[in-house]
């Protein structure tokens, strides 16, 4: 079974970060994986504006990886803009209460 290989690259050190390797089966659920990074309290939430998802390439368990070319696929900024407009629509709605 083949996954893609996603990694995430801060831009303010101009850097990839090895320690968020997202492995999925497209890039749907590497953006869902990406989403909760930066909606929960980590790092990569208080900073959003300086990270952003690239795919990388193809891992398959009989042949290793299979190319490798980066592609941005998501940035934290519009991730975390996207995030703040749903809560807002669901605050207007009653859905979530308003602190």
């Amino acid at each position: 079974m083949e996954k893609k290989i996603y990694f995430i690259h801060d831009e303010m050190k101009k850097a990839w970060d090895s320690d968020e390797i997202i492995l999925q089966i497209n890039d749907t659920m590497a953006v869902r994986a990406f989403t909760d990074m930066v909606r929960e309290n980590t790092y990569i939430n208080k900073h959003a504006e300086d990270f952003n998802l690239y795919y990388c390439g193809l891992i398959n368990k009989n042949d290793g990886i299979i190319g490798c070319t980066p592609e941005k696929i998501a940035t934290g900024k519009t991730t975390r803009e996207i995030i703040e407009k749903m809560n807002d629509e669901k605050k207007a709605k009653g859905i979530i209460k308003q602190q």
